[in-house]
């Protein structure tokens, strides 16, 4: 009955260090998480900016279109064949 009781008395300490020692490895997992997730404020909110005009699109269009008409009406070196 002795050894029953002196053993229940070393076991108690070995299942709480085991209990200390999930706790706080859920917490070394559980911090990270709830440090990604901005600490439990929620979504931040998206910042509006303005978009930029369709003008300069355009723009860069009507330049390599004009380059291309331009290259286009080069006149070649055909003196041989005329």
């Amino acid at each position: 009955m002795l050894q029953h009781i002196l053993q229940r008395q070393i076991r108690r300490p070995r299942m709480m260090s085991m209990a200390l020692l999930m706790v706080g490895l859920i917490a070394v997992i559980a911090l990270p998480l709830w440090a990604q997730g901005g600490g439990g404020g929620g979504a931040p909110s998206p910042e509006l900016r303005r978009a930029p005009s369709p003008l300069i699109g355009y723009g860069i269009m009507a330049l390599m279109f004009a380059a291309v008409i331009m290259v286009s009406l080069i006149p070649s070196k055909r003196g041989h064949q005329d």
